[in-house]
């Protein structure tokens, strides 16, 4: 809300928890950021965290973002 009451209009990236390599709270708190406000984009960022999960469970965490129309840099 700072940087809009600048009048700026340009694209915001969030980070992700974990210094951006978690999505939980994109999933619990996104939709709450984005109420009443544009052009915010969640990024994610897959550092050694990742490398530790399968790609079963990979996937399914993707598709929960996806499911929940969120638009994220990954």
């Amino acid at each position: 809300d700072n940087i809009r009451s600048t009048g700026a209009t340009n694209i915001i990236v969030v980070p992700g928890a974990e210094t951006g390599q978690d999505e939980s709270v994109i999933l619990a708190k996104g939709k709450k950021l984005l109420a009443g406000r544009k052009n915010i984009v969640f990024d994610i960022h897959a550092y050694e965290n990742w490398l530790k999960d399968s790609q079963s469970n990979i996937e399914a965490r993707m598709q929960k973002l996806s499911d929940s129309g969120f638009a994220v840099i990954f």
